[in-house]
């Protein structure tokens, strides 16, 4: 098992018990970060155990009833709301009709490391069942992570980020340990000469999906004190600040040059030219034909 939030362990799984590939896998390394959308078909689900504890948003309205242990059990929900199925056997599920369901798994390796960063020394986690609930931060996260899959490589340094926040709220709200850590203190901002040497890698890397944790082990900081610092330092969180400069460098290039869009938006790290087309205009106000052709005049 790496240390991350799940190997690709779960995702086979499931794939060979309902005989259907997920629509989108979202990969993102360092630390590894792996979720799935679903939709599935198949009326039921043989008993699995999964090495990773799954956390569930129900994208639609979910019909399933679960046996297990001689017991059945309604685990119906409706869109929005989430279930938290602890790592082992899942039981016997059936379905009334297709469910379409977004899964992030979450390893006992990943939430020894969120609970480090934060000063928690652990070696396991007995994290809580939870069907049909409602946690509006994870539930955000969830979605964010689901929106955020679409865009492949380019998502990788958001997708960490929002790995680190999902394992914190397990941790603090869905465990019977009830460990809840202090607020961290204000972060100190990066020394001018390290903040520098961050900019200057990410914007190495504008065209690939660096991660939060490659960032700041390239100015030898924790994920969560360099995401800390870099935001006293600039008030931008590292994955918009990015954003930014991949704006900032499609402008250059829009400018100075012919290239087809579609080149443009992979050379900045945009997953394709409709990511890029949305991206351009949420921070320009015009498609960035249109700001070609006006840049020009």
């Amino acid at each position: 098992m790496s240390e991350g939030l799940s190997s690709a362990g779960s995702v086979n799984l499931i794939e060979t018990a309902f005989r259907d590939a997920p629509q989108v896998v979202l990969r993102a390394t360092g630390p590894q970060v792996v979720a799935a959308r679903w939709l599935h078909r198949a009326p039921a689900m043989p008993d699995l155990t999964l090495p990773d504890h799954m956390l569930v948003l129900c994208l639609g309205e979910m019909s399933a009833r679960r046996s297990r242990d001689g017991r059945t059990s309604d685990t119906s929900g409706e869109a929005g709301s989430l279930l938290l199925l602890p790592s082992g056997p899942l039981g016997n599920w059936s379905f009334d009709h297709p469910a379409h369901v977004f899964h992030l798994y979450v390893s006992d390796a990943y939430l020894r490391l969120v609970a480090a960063q934060h000063g928690l020394a652990r070696d396991s986690f007995e994290v809580m069942e939870r069907i049909r609930f409602r946690d509006n931060f994870l539930a955000e996260a969830m979605a964010d992570l689901n929106r955020a899959s679409e865009l492949g490589q380019s998502a990788s340094l958001y997708a960490s980020t929002l790995g680190l926040a999902i394992g914190l709220r397990i941790l603090r709200d869905h465990t019977p340990q009830g460990l809840r850590p202090q607020p961290p203190a204000p972060g100190r901002a990066l020394p001018a000469h390290l903040l520098r040497r961050a900019c200057d890698f990410m914007d190495a890397h504008l065209a690939d999906g660096v991660t939060l944790e490659q960032v700041a082990a390239s100015v030898g900081y924790s994920a969560k004190h360099f995401a800390r610092s870099f935001y006293s330092s600039t008030r931008l969180p590292p994955h918009k600040w990015l954003m930014g400069r991949r704006i900032e460098r499609s402008k250059q290039l829009l400018a100075c040059g012919d290239l087809p869009l579609i080149e443009i938006a992979i050379a900045c790290g945009f997953s394709d030219q409709s990511h890029f087309t949305s991206a351009f205009r949420r921070a320009v106000g015009v498609p960035p034909g249109r700001f070609r052709l006006e840049v020009r005049r």
